[in-house]
């Protein structure tokens, strides 16, 4: 709705496609990749964010989720991070704020924190830097293949979680193919 209010038309089954291919990106890079002029996109971001946001508390975490990350971080030898597409203030508003659970997490990595974002790798090295991670033996949970080529960029390996991706083809090249919250637990 906020691109066809500024002048961007799609079809149906443009959009279909092109939710596969921007879903996850950054906001502003979703934008650019739609063809925003540069000097439009941060109007139209702050009003695709207002509406994207509207219908956020219909959001639900899948079974298992709190369950798994809390088993994981209970292990010494586990450490927890995240990398997202939302900035510092979504991710404190609409995540840290709302789920008790995101305490698991050591390094938070926003996208206000990178130059770049996902699908370039920046954003895990990043976050493998600040927890002095070494990437043999670290892995990159994510459903979107932007998430899988930021990891393979990064050096390490990939699980897909396929139960949670709007495009579980786009995974088929992962180290791991998770059907479950909790086949994390058995890799």
């Amino acid at each position: 709705m906020t691109l066809k209010k500024n002048g961007y038309y799609f079809s149906a089954s443009q959009i279909k496609e092109l939710k596969k291919r921007i879903y996850g990106l950054a906001a502003t890079n979703a934008l650019e990749y739609l063809g925003v002029p540069h000097s439009e996109v941060k109007i139209i971001n702050r009003e695709w964010l207002r509406a994207a946001y509207q219908n956020f508390n219909e959001v639900k975490i899948f079974n298992g989720i709190p369950d798994v990350l809390r088993k994981m971080a209970a292990d010494p030898d586990n450490h927890l991070a995240i990398v997202t597409s939302k900035t510092e203030r979504e991710y404190q508003r609409y995540f840290q704020d709302k789920y008790d659970f995101a305490s698991v997490y050591s390094v938070v990595v926003t996208a206000d924190k990178t130059n770049r974002h996902k699908p370039d790798s920046e954003p895990i090295v990043y976050a493998m830097k600040e927890m002095k991670a070494n990437p043999r033996e670290t892995i990159y949970i994510g459903d979107m293949q932007t998430d899988l080529l930021a990891a393979h960029r990064a050096g390490i390996k990939f699980a897909g979680a396929l139960y949670g991706s709007i495009n579980p083809e786009a995974l088929k090249k992962a180290d791991y193919l998770l059907r479950s919250p909790r086949d994390l637990l058995k890799i």
